[in-house]
């Protein structure tokens, strides 16, 4: 049986510790960034439309 080496699959995707150190700085970011796109993706394409609004009725979110 063949054991995973962690440092064997780093080398073979071309990961290095500063990206590791990249992810980690990022995974606290993300969330702002997400719902500051979901934000503007609502506001600027679904909140107006017509035909997807009524999907929106029963849905409980705070930017409704």
């Amino acid at each position: 049986m063949h054991m995973l080496n962690i440092d064997e699959l780093l080398k073979t995707f071309c990961i290095t510790e500063e990206d590791i150190q990249a992810r980690h700085s990022l995974k606290d970011k993300l969330p702002i960034f997400s719902s500051e796109l979901i934000d503007k993706f609502f506001n600027e394409h679904l909140k107006d439309n017509k035909e997807v609004a009524h999907y929106f009725r029963y849905v409980d979110i705070d930017v409704l």
